[in-house]
């Protein structure tokens, strides 16, 4: 179970899962860390889930198919340059169904959003 089902505007759905931000994404030794394995494996779970029981997953979430995985975690300000290719890596090879972002990130998108809004 993830913590979030969002069905967005154009009818897809996105798994979010939220972590804390001083949650560790990587050991010291730049591998990924046991929480954030754990993390990714709610999502890919439920993930599989709605595959397996599709029926009954449109039934609560109408039209719901193949949805995206969305892990929010940690702070982009504590990687470093290693980490932050390696988690930009991450992100490429899972092609759009699976996405980290750390809180800092949000925060900073948000910003740009409120300011975009005040343009108009």
């Amino acid at each position: 179970v993830t913590d979030f089902v969002v069905k967005r505007l154009d009818n897809e759905y996105i798994l979010v899962e939220i972590e804390k931000p001083c949650t560790k994404i990587f050991t010291q030794t730049d591998d990924f860390s046991a929480e954030f394995s754990h993390s990714m494996g709610q999502i890919l779970d439920f993930q599989d889930w709605v595959e397996s029981n599709i029926a009954y997953a449109q039934k609560l979430f109408p039209c719901i198919l193949n949805p995206q995985g969305l892990l929010i975690i940690g702070m982009k300000k504590n990687l470093n340059e290693h980490e932050l290719t390696k988690l930009n890596r991450f992100n490429i090879n899972n092609r759009g169904k699976m996405k980290v972002v750390t809180f800092d990130e949000i925060l900073k998108q948000s910003k740009i959003l409120y300011e975009n809004m005040q343009l108009t």
